[in-house]
């Protein structure tokens, strides 16, 4: 068996694992954009000097080209400066929402304290008033009416299932054939047929040639529809017992609830359930917004990352300005100059630049990396997130999953990205965990609290409603989201 709350750490640790991954690829992309940035300065600066070197052989309309490196530069460092501020703001809100997330999983931890203490004190006096009750002749008395009654109930409804069964089988056969429908729906034959005189001669003509194409003991429509009839009105009849007795279960158990409600009133177990709804509402509330502080997350992490992706327009015509510049005859012709003419300054410049543009390749390339690693980490991070709101909801001392659960391998199988992706996805583990989770039980159920819930009506068994309002909690769905 294992605690819900261990399930939950399990996920939690998982979602830390990832957060400091994420946090370590900003802070190499950042890094490697202001290496970008330097080197990129550096190299237009450069180009400037050789200009400068070689001005007086240069034509004024190619110097004229030269100058505008820095100028161009400049206007796509504001640009990048001012997409810079955007994404600052951003990951400054994305920051202070894991700041709220994370005062809110305190808060929600106080909150768990608090209910498992109470969850201790209702057991407790549950016990209390389970012992009271089991001295009282008349309740027990009462419990074993029930217990009979339920058994009997139980019972009953095997039988109609199997009945049920039993009638389809046969019913098919009739349902099969068109024409015997279609006069039965008509209500041919009986007091209740309402169609003229050419339609009922039409009828009974065709009630005749259907006759002659029966075989066995059931030769007639009028036997056959008989048969029919019966059959379905043996279920209805079924159906009528068991809400029959359905209902003197249910008097019963009201008559029974009378000496617990006053049991409960007096112990003190109807205020511990009562405080004990309102922990778990305040739960529900709690997660509600944890669930918000995720989506606004998501919304920043998922505008960051289109921000890093496409570039607005404006910068987009700056940079190829930039590079039909640099990849110009005038920029070239001042590589050949230098490399002609022997000279210690130039030759420095012209290499310097040709190791910052592999430099600057390299660079941009790992940051491109960079960033596709941390948004394909960052969305594994928001299904893991939606995997953790599923299982805090079952973090109480009465939660538990049974040995074979293994949350870890699901949830590495999903960073992972295994390629059975139905089972490894977000959804699907938090179903898996939704089923998977059970619900501890008291240990102190007598004879006279049996566990049958009949499948029809509302849960006529009194057993849910024994001791205080649930067994099971302290509302009819005792715990979060169930």
């Amino acid at each position: 068996m294992t605690s819900g709350s261990s399930v939950h750490s399990e996920v939690q640790n998982k979602i830390r694992d990832v957060e400091r991954q994420t946090n370590g690829l900003d802070e190499s992309i950042l890094s490697l954009e202001r290496q970008i940035t330097s080197f990129g300065e550096e190299r237009e600066q450069a180009f400037t000097q050789l200009a400068d070197i070689y001005s007086p052989e240069l034509s004024s309309q190619s110097i004229a080209k030269i100058k505008q490196l820095p100028d161009i530069q400049k206007e796509i460092n504001e640009a990048f400066a001012e997409k810079q501020r955007r994404r600052v703001e951003i990951e400054k809100y994305m920051a202070d929402s894991q700041s709220q997330r994370k005062e809110s999983e305190s808060g929600l931890d106080s909150i768990t304290q608090q209910l498992n203490k109470k969850i201790a004190e209702r057991d407790n006096l549950r016990k209390q008033v389970a012992g009271s009750l089991g001295k009282i002749p008349e309740y027990t008395t009462l419990a074993s009416v029930a217990q009979t009654q339920n058994e009997v109930l139980h019972k009953y409804t095997q039988r109609l299932t199997e009945e049920k069964t039993h009638v389809d089988e046969k019913l098919a056969a009739y349902r099969g054939n068109k024409l015997f429908m279609e006069l039965v729906s008509k209500k041919f034959d009986t007091n209740e047929y309402t169609s003229g005189k050419i339609m009922k001669w039409f009828d009974s003509w065709r009630a005749r040639r259907f006759e002659k194409t029966q075989t066995g003991e059931e030769t007639t429509f009028r036997a056959m529809r008989d048969t029919y009839n019966s059959l379905i009105s043996r279920v209805k009849l079924m159906e009528l017992e068991i809400g029959k007795r359905e209902e003197q279960l249910q008097k019963t158990v009201s008559e029974m609830r009378v000496y617990e409600e006053e049991l409960s009133e007096k112990t003190g177990l109807t205020q511990v359930m009562q405080a004990g709804a309102k922990i778990e509402a305040n739960k529900r509330d709690a997660l509600a917004k944890i669930e918000k502080l995720d989506k606004d997350y998501k919304r920043y992490s998922d505008e960051r990352a289109e921000m890093d992706s496409a570039k607005d327009p404006y910068h987009t015509q700056l940079t190829d300005k930039l590079k039909e510049l640099l990849q110009g005859e005038d920029i070239a012709d001042l590589k050949a100059r230098a490399r002609k003419y022997p000279g210690t300054a130039d030759d420095t410049l012209v290499v310097r630049i040709e190791e910052i543009d592999m430099t600057l390749s390299e660079l941009k390339e790992k940051a491109k990396e960079k960033k596709s690693e941390r948004d394909n980490l960052a969305e594994k991070l928001d299904g893991l997130k939606i995997i953790e709101r599923k299982a805090r909801q079952y973090t109480s001392s009465d939660d538990y999953y049974s040995g074979s659960f293994d949350i870890g391998s699901l949830i590495t199988g999903y960073v992972l990205g295994k390629s059975d992706s139905h089972h490894y996805n977000p959804t699907s583990i938090a179903s898996t965990i939704e089923s998977s989770h059970h619900v501890r039980q008291p240990e102190y159920h007598s004879s006279y609290t049996p566990s049958y819930n009949s499948p029809s009506h509302s849960s006529p068994s009194f057993s849910s409603h024994s001791i205080g309002g649930g067994m099971g909690g302290f509302s009819s769905s005792h715990s979060i989201g169930r």
